[in-house]
């Protein structure tokens, strides 16, 4: 009966831990979140994470996070696993369909930079960031 109640406890503490926390708060100021949105099985998606595994020295310079979110709420950050309810909380945050790829961009300051229904060639996506008064503040220090 003690056991019971212990995993119970246990298991209610990491749900409200989990419920509700803004996985991108925490990088604010500090990285761009990269966030692909995409339905289980889509081109679009195959052909972006080729895109981000052939340019990990650009992604790593431009300080930025990526998140992979799939509509059947699984999801990574970094090839961390993401927690169900925050991969919804994202999906509802920027209003993006279940149905439909979607990259966005998130700079620094927490503002969408960029939001695109189709993969991008990773310069597309550096081209962006570069043009940006942080990123320009950064490439000169």
């Amino acid at each position: 009966m003690i056991k019971a109640f212990a995993i119970f406890g246990i298991t209610f503490l990491l749900a409200i831990n989990t419920f509700g926390k803004d996985l991108l708060k925490p990088l604010k100021w500090n990285h761009r979140p990269l966030l692909i949105f995409s339905p289980s099985k889509d081109k679009h998606l195959e052909k972006q994470l080729l895109e981000i595994d052939q340019n990990q020295k650009g992604i790593i310079e431009r300080d930025m996070k990526i998140f992979i979110l799939h509509s059947n709420l699984t999801g990574t950050m970094d090839d961390n696993a993401i927690d169900s309810v925050q991969v919804a909380d994202l999906y509802k945050k920027f209003d993006v369909s279940p149905e439909q790829f979607s990259i966005l961009l998130v700079g620094k300051d927490g503002g969408v930079k960029m939001r695109k229904t189709q993969s991008l060639e990773m310069k597309e996506i550096f081209a962006i960031i570069d043009k940006m008064p942080m990123r320009q503040r950064e490439m000169r220090n």
